[in-house]
């Protein structure tokens, strides 16, 4: 009897385990590297110290003006010109901004 509640409670460990790892794999990672170059009168701009930058999405609105879905600050280091960011890192972006193929999303 011992032995079938061992190979019952190894069982139902095993399966948390796996509705744990299957549910966090399909979870959105709220992130997306973004990279650019940053000019200034056409040449490359290397800063001293981290620039704030502010990124928004806005969906379909872009030409009308409307107004953000998503936004963050963060500051950014700029070398010759190149950034790179984790766009989400501050305020994590929801995969449901994605979801609609048939909709434009502007940054």
């Amino acid at each position: 009897m011992a032995m079938i509640r061992k190979r019952l409670l190894f069982s139902l460990i095993g399966f948390i385990l796996a509705m744990v790892l299957v549910a966090s794999a399909g979870a959105a990672p709220g992130l997306i590297n973004y990279q650019g170059k940053l000019l200034r009168n056409g040449e490359p701009v290397t800063t001293d110290a981290p620039i704030i930058m502010t990124f928004k999405i806005f969906i379909e609105e872009f030409d009308t003006g409307g107004s953000p879905v998503w936004m963050e600050s963060q500051n950014v280091d700029v070398v010759g010109g190149v950034y790179s960011v984790k766009l989400g890192a501050v305020n994590p972006l929801a995969s449901s901004l994605f979801n609609d193929s048939n909709r434009d999303c502007w940054l």
